[in-house]
């Protein structure tokens, strides 16, 4: 379990699993119209024995073909189930603190404080404000957190 939320940590599980749907969606649609097809044809080289097996051909057909549909959907519809559920569940054991092992989303508070104080940085090195001038500001900005 920790893996799989270690690797949604990085925000890609949930997207992985709704690409992984689609593509099953994809591939089942295509095995359907194939079984289908291939159905259709035996039935067609059957009918010359009997119109009665071209019409039991056309219901097999059929039958193939959405029942593979049929089987498609469940299965998109369990892996976008699945990927709500992960994105559900990661959101809930960050907010209980329970992800030991998983690095936490950034915090951009600190990122924007952390560029501040390197433009500051810069600035005192280049000569642009005094040393004074840079020790009141950092102070300020360490206050604000």
């Amino acid at each position: 379990m920790k893996r799989l939320f270690s690797f949604n940590a990085k925000g890609e599980c949930p997207t992985l699993l709704v690409i992984i749907s689609k593509i099953v969606k994809v591939i089942h649609i295509i095995m359907a119209c194939i079984a289908a097809l291939a159905i259709m044809i035996i039935a067609i080289d059957m009918a010359d024995f009997s119109a009665l097996y071209l019409l039991l051909g056309v219901i097999n057909a059929a039958l193939a073909f959405f029942m593979i549909l049929f089987v498609g959907f469940v299965l998109e519809i369990l892996f976008l189930s699945l990927s709500i559920i992960t994105r559900k569940n990661y959101e809930d054991l960050l907010e209980k603190g329970k992800t030991e092992d998983v690095p936490l989303p950034k915090d951009k508070k600190k990122d924007n404080l952390n560029e501040k104080l390197d433009l500051l940085g810069e600035l005192k090195s280049k000569g642009i404000i005094t040393e004074e001038e840079f020790n009141e500001k950092k102070k300020e900005l360490l206050q604000n957190l």
